[in-house]
Formats: C-alpha cells, structure tokens, sequence
C-alpha cells in the first residue's frame, strides 16, 4: 500500500514539474500558454530596385582579366545548379555575360493546426534569375524575379503553387493592416506566421548565396595562377 502511494505521489509531481517547464517549441510559452500560435516575425529589409526585390553585389578581383572571370562565372554555373530545371539563358564572352533561370531550395519551419499548434519543417524551391556580368578586376552579381514554389504537403495543407516574392510581402502587409484594426483569427495569424518566417528565410539564403560567390571564384583565380 505504501509503494503504491509513493507511485502515485511520484507520478503526479512529474507531471507538475512538466506543466512547470518552458516549451522550447514556443518561446516565451509554457504552461500558461501550451501550444499557442507563435507571433509572426518582422518583415525583411529587402533591398528594392524599381518597386521590384533585387539582390546586387560587386566583387573586386585585382589584376584579373574578364576573360577569368567570365569561365570562373561559367564553371560556378554548371557546378551550383545541378537541377534539370536551370536554364541558361545567355552566355556572351564578349561582354563577359552569364544569366541563369533556376532554383535553390529554401529549408524553413511551418505551423499547423492540429490539437492546438504544431511546427514542421518545410523545402520550398525558389526561382530567379541570377546574372553575373565579369568585367576586369570585377564581377557585379545580380539575383532578381524571386518565385516561391510550394510543394503539396498533406500534413500542413499547403497545396502546389508558385508565388512571387512581390505578392508573398503584399499579402504580408495586408494581414498588418488588417490586424491593426480588428483580431485575426487563429487560421489568418497562422498563415501570417508561416508567412513572415518563409520571407526571412528566402532573404537570408539570398544573401548567403551571393556571399559564397567571391570564395569560389578567389579558390579558382587562385588556382588558375
């Protein structure tokens, strides 16, 4: 009878002590708030060129010729985007251009409504278009025409389809307004959440793409020497 008791008084301050603990899933929850919707982030300072997103950079090789940089640009091309999807649409040696319609996928986490508040991972592709223009001692690299492809997912609903970047931060600052004046409901905050989280990834694996370029082509400068 005692170590029944025991048991049982075991068991239940287990319990209290979970009740107790912070969810790490849901920071800043716990066992006032379990499994709450998670507040959306704050919308990416995307860099704009004409009402459009537009990631641009300039990288300085001294003392190296365009015709380098041009085959360095050719080689990245053909190593980088190995999906069949990749289309190159111009490759002029003259000018020292290169431009590429593809993809890189986007890793990021997503909630959905299933006894209360869960979180996933999802890999969204991204379109665009990268243009890389070499000219002596220098490469200017251009990331532009930003489409978000969602693949169907039956565990948290999302259906096939393309969205471009411009109607991803549309519908971003229409949920802003709208929940500045009355309550969204859990399903339009929910959206607003995945939203917000997928716009941050897609602007950091942006600029970490661009970022990897200037290593790859010193790597190969380096070695063409």
């Amino acid at each position: 009878m005692k170590k029944t008791a025991f048991l049982i008084a075991f068991c239940v301050a287990l319990a209290m002590q979970a009740n107790g603990q912070v969810d790490n899933m849901y920071p800043g929850g716990g066992a006032s708030t379990p499994r709450a919707i998670p507040e959306p982030l704050l919308l990416p300072d995307f860099p704009m060129l004409n009402g459009q997103v537009v990631y641009q950079e300039v990288f300085d090789f001294q003392d190296s010729d365009q015709a380098a940089l041009f085959g360095i640009a050719l080689r990245y091309v053909s190593e980088y985007y190995k999906s069949a999807k990749t289309v190159i649409d111009v490759t002029d040696p003259v000018t020292g251009l290169v431009v590429v319609k593809g993809n890189f996928s986007i890793v990021s986490d997503v909630y959905y409504r299933f006894f209360g508040t869960q979180k996933a991972v999802a890999v969204n592709r991204t379109g665009h278009t990268l243009k890389i223009e070499s000219r002596p001692g220098r490469i200017r690299v251009t990331i532009d025409n930003l489409v978000v492809t969602q693949e169907a997912n039956p565990a948290t609903g999302v259906m096939f389809s393309e969205i471009p970047i411009q109607s991803l931060i549309g519908e971003y600052e229409d949920y802003e307004q709208y929940a500045a004046s009355q309550k969204p409901k859990k399903a339009q905050k929910l959206a607003q959440v995945n939203r917000s989280i997928l716009l941050d990834e897609l602007d950091l694996n942006a600029y970490r793409f661009l970022q990897g370029l200037k290593p790859y082509f010193e790597k190969e400068l380096k070695e063409d020497w």
